[in-house]
C-alpha cells in the first residue's frame, strides 16, 4: 500500500491507520507510551520534581514528545532517503540517533546535579526540611535554578522520544518499502 496515495492517485485516508498498525506490531505503541510517559513518571514521583513545576513540566514534556512524533512522521519521506542510502546521509541519521540517546543521559545527569544544587541553595538561605518537604512546599517563584531544571526535565523525555521515533520509523519504512533485511546487511557490509 502506498503511504501517500491509493492506486488511482487519490488521498488515502488509511495512511494514519497503517502507521498506527505499524507501531502496534513493531513497537507495541512504545513511541506513544514514551510521549505520554511524563504523566505517570510525575504522578508516581519517579523523578524528584518540585510540586509547583510538576503540572507545567508534565504537560510540556508530553506535548513536546507528541510533537516530535508528529514531526518525524511528517518528514518520513526525506528521512527514508537518508536512512537507506549507503553514504553520508545514513551515517548522519545513525549519529543523530546516538546523539539523542546521549543527550537523554546528559539531561538525566544534568537534572540530578541541578536539582541537588537547587535544594542546596534553598538550604543555604535557611530553608529547613526534608528533600521531599522542600520539593512539596517551595513556591514556584522561589525555586532556585528552575529554568535549568525545566530544560533538563524536558530534555530527558524529548530526546528519548526522538531517538525512539527515529529508530521505529526506520523499521516502519523498511517494511513499507519492502526492503529485505539481508540485502540491507550486505549493502552495509560493503
Amino acid at each position: 500500500m502506498s503511504m501517500s496515495s491509493d492506486p488511482a492517485g487519490q488521498h488515502n485516508p488509511r495512511r494514519i491507520e497503517t502507521f498506527a498498525n505499524f507501531f502496534k506490531s513493531y513497537t507495541n505503541v512504545s513511541t506513544v507510551v514514551a510521549a505520554a510517559a511524563p504523566v505517570p513518571v510525575a504522578t508516581l514521583k519517579l523523578i524528584p520534581l518540585y510540586s509547583q513545576q510538576k503540572g507545567f513540566l508534565t504537560v510540556c514534556a508530553s506535548l513536546l514528545c507528541f510533537l516530535v512524533l508528529a514531526f518525524v512522521f511528517f518528514i518520513r519521506h526525506s528521512l527514508a532517503k537518508a536512512m537507506f542510502s549507503t553514504g553520508r546521509q545514513a551515517f548522519v541519521i545513525k549519529t543523530l540517533t546516538l546523539l539523542f540517546i546521549g543527550s537523554t543521559l546528559g539531561c538525566l545527569f544534568g537534572y540530578q546535579a541541578t536539582l541537588r544544587e537547587s535544594l542546596q541553595q534553598l538550604r543555604d538561605i535557611g530553608a529547613i526540611g526534608s528533600t521531599s518537604g522542600l520539593l512539596e512546599q517551595t513556591d514556584y517563584a522561589e525555586i532556585p535554578r528552575s529554568l535549568a531544571l525545566g530544560a533538563y526535565y524536558l530534555g530527558i523525555f524529548v530526546f528519548a522520544e526522538a531517538a525512539l521515533v527515529v529508530m521505529a520509523l526506520r523499521e516502519y519504512l523498511q517494511d513499507v518499502l519492502r526492503l529485505d533485511e539481508g540485502v540491507l546487511l550486505k549493502r552495509a557490509g560493503g
